[in-house]
């Protein structure tokens, strides 16, 4: 893990879309992509031409991987394949900073956890001293009941540390 800079709940900022971490031109650094929500939606099989350009221009400057608290190993295979960037298969799930044990990476370089969730990609970020970059969520109409959900809440939270931090 990076040093300590004490990262507040404050800098998680707006959420934004894929054309603002483009613009950003971002380089040497070890970016950290979650799959649902960010790469694609929950419920879709492929990844669209958008997204694999991102990454790919991303891995152009960057050391690119995927961390997903997805169940299935074959969405994250598929992902990786196609991307062709790692996958990191922990037992641990996001926002554990376990999984850092399994992640091998040039500690020289800033950590960014690109994703869609405050609740595990957002708090993972703050645990591990990496900068959040939240992106405006990929869904889909399909989404089951139980993703849907999931979503309020998460949005519900992300409202209210937005709130708190505009107060003080």
């Amino acid at each position: 893990m990076q040093k300590n800079t004490k990262r507040s709940w404050c800098s998680f900022g707006t959420k934004v879309s894929w054309s603002y971490v483009m613009d950003r031109n971002l380089e040497n650094r070890t970016i950290i992509l979650d799959i649902d929500g960010v790469l694609m939606a929950d419920g879709e099989k492929t990844l669209s031409q958008e997204i694999i350009e991102y990454v790919t221009t991303l891995k152009l400057h960057n050391d690119v991987v995927i961390i997903s608290n997805n169940f299935s190993d074959k969405r994250c295979e598929y992902t990786s394949k196609t991307l062709g960037v790692p996958w990191i298969n922990t037992p641990y799930k996001k926002p554990s900073t376990r999984i850092m044990k399994y992640l091998k990476y040039d500690t020289t370089k800033p950590l960014i956890m690109i994703g869609d969730k405050v609740l595990t990609d957002g708090i993972f970020a703050k645990r591990i001293d990496a900068e959040a970059i939240m992106l405006t969520r990929r869904t889909n109409v399909d989404d089951r009941t139980i993703i849907v959900l999931t979503y309020i809440i998460d949005d519900a939270f992300y409202s209210l540390v937005r709130f708190f931090c505009k107060v003080q």
